[in-house]
């Protein structure tokens, strides 16, 4: 038996499997050798009149582990070979499986092209990437294109680790913009926006964490020349334009630095853990913010959430006007860079694009449901939202997406088309 063509001879012990070189494309690899496995697993089960779709009563019947027979099962009944690659088992593992069904009556014949399978599956492995650590890596990036969010395992990992390497982490980052047209001149719009952490917390006591980062700009033309955002509440003149009846976070806890490109607040060090933890909520809102309508110079809108902090889980909502109808089906992209403030975002073939998928979900009612377990009187905040605008939440409609360890040092990006101006 041979999976796939153009492959160098195998080994006397793969019973005439040929294996994939290394200039054989891996995907293509795998997907043979887990073919072949799968086959000949079928193969085995019927000589011996045994369902392994049924995995609890497998392990019954031949004192096996229940786990073992659980990845048996799921091997076969994955979509396709690559979904499979996970569940295969390790040589261990299936020597134990064959022996219980050789010993059940199961012909040599079987046993033997299982076994033979399962050597070339290895041998592949060890080509292409190694070991089955980094295996696990590979399969995490083509996830996506396999029904998979993409990347999850390594963004978990990563959430752990940058957690631990920078010495704070939050429940959640969180982004909200809300959109509507500018009650005396319609062809503009106005903006409001929140952003910042739900249960953000330091590791170690002696961190310093640039957690807000104050940033404005305006095209060489433009100059700035008077503050253009303005808080959703609080003092009118902070700079940080923290949201007080919705953050926990002690003021005097935050230190402010001016830097050329804007100002930092940097979380000064303190008490770690949960002990420590706090809500930080920052909201503004600009009235004739952008155009309404596409022109020469710019034919869409976009809104972006950075990731400049260890998260597990992003919440980015789109609130926008129910008269803004081309804005309620945004592009979602995530690009593995944070841009800079007033520098065009990339498009979505940009190589810093990252192969994550993103899932934007409608809130249901009128108006929008926006509680969420993952911030404390959320929907409040969201309504006052509107109530800056001069609106009222039933006047819009929102979109949200979430996204579990978002990937530190990365930009999310909801794009939408601009319309012609009418006429």
């Amino acid at each position: 038996m041979q999976v796939g063509s153009g492959y160098k001879p195998a080994r006397s012990e793969t019973e005439g499997l040929e294996l994939g070189s290394k200039t054989h494309s891996f995907e293509a690899a795998c997907q043979d050798a887990v073919g072949s496995l799968r086959a000949a697993l079928v193969a085995l089960f019927d000589s011996i009149g045994v369902d392994p779709s049924v995995p609890q009563d497998v392990a019954r019947r031949y004192h096996l582990n229940k786990t073992l027979t659980w990845n048996i099962s799921r091997l076969l009944q994955a979509p396709d070979s690559i979904a499979a690659v996970p569940h295969v088992p390790g040589t261990q593992a299936l020597e134990k499986m064959l022996k219980a069904t050789s010993d059940d009556g199961a012909s040599a014949e079987a046993v033997k092209r299982v076994r033979a399978a399962s050597r070339a599956f290895d041998e592949i492995v060890e080509v292409h990437v190694g070991d089955r650590t980094t295996l696990d890596l590979v399969l995490d990036g083509m996830a996506n294109g396999s029904g998979g969010d993409g990347l999850e395992l390594s963004r978990k990992l990563a959430y752990r680790g940058n957690s631990g390497l920078y010495g704070v982490q939050a429940k959640a980052r969180v982004m909200a913009w809300t959109i509507a047209p500018n009650a005396e001149d319609p062809s503009l719009l106005d903006l409001a926006m929140i952003s910042g952490y739900a249960g953000f917390r330091r590791l170690r006591n002696n961190v310093r964490w640039p957690i807000i980062k104050v940033r404005s700009w305006a095209t060489s033309d433009q100059p700035i020349t008077r503050p253009l955002w303005h808080p959703l509440e609080g003092d009118p003149e902070s700079p940080m334009a923290l949201m007080p009846s919705f953050s926990s976070i002690d003021e005097r806890e935050i230190d402010l630095v001016t830097t050329e490109e804007g100002l930092d607040c940097h979380l000064l060090p303190g008490r770690i853990g949960n002990v420590g933890a706090f809500d930080c909520i920052r909201g503004e809102m600009m009235l004739a913010a952008a155009n309404r309508y596409k022109d020469d110079e710019d034919s869409t809108g976009e809104v972006g959430a950075s990731i400049t902090t260890p998260s597990e889980v992003l919440l980015f909502d789109l609130i926008v006007h129910r008269d803004l109808e081309n804005a309620m089906e945004p592009e979602a992209m995530i690009f593995s860079r944070i841009v800079a403030s007033g520098v065009k975002t990339p498009e979505r073939d940009d190589e810093s694009a990252l192969p994550i998928r993103l899932r934007l979900v409608d809130l249901p009612g009128t108006p929008p449901a926006m509680a969420t377990p993952l911030v404390p009187r959320y929907s409040e905040i969201t309504a006052l939202m509107a109530d800056r605008l001069g609106r009222r939440p039933e006047e819009f409609r929102a979109k949200r997406l979430l996204l579990d360890y978002p990937p530190l040092n990365s930009n999310v990006i909801l794009r939408f088309p601009l319309l012609p101006a009418p006429r």
